[in-house]
């Protein structure tokens, strides 16, 4: 799924603190949420799969 920085801003998602949104998203930084608590959660998404999603323009 992808979702837009302004959206993450306006709906108050949590993602992260809104300063941290939008420095990333004047820097063009896409961003990666995903969850610590999955077994291999990380390991996943280096490999391309798992449950995530991207905040990006």
């Amino acid at each position: 799924k992808t979702v837009s920085y302004d959206e993450v801003l306006a709906q108050h998602l949590g993602v992260m603190d809104a300063s941290a949104i939008a420095l990333a998203r004047d820097n063009k930084l896409p961003i990666i949420v995903f969850s610590l608590d999955e077994p291999g959660g990380f390991r996943g998404i280096l490999a391309g799969k798992g449950t995530y999603t991207i905040v990006k323009e």
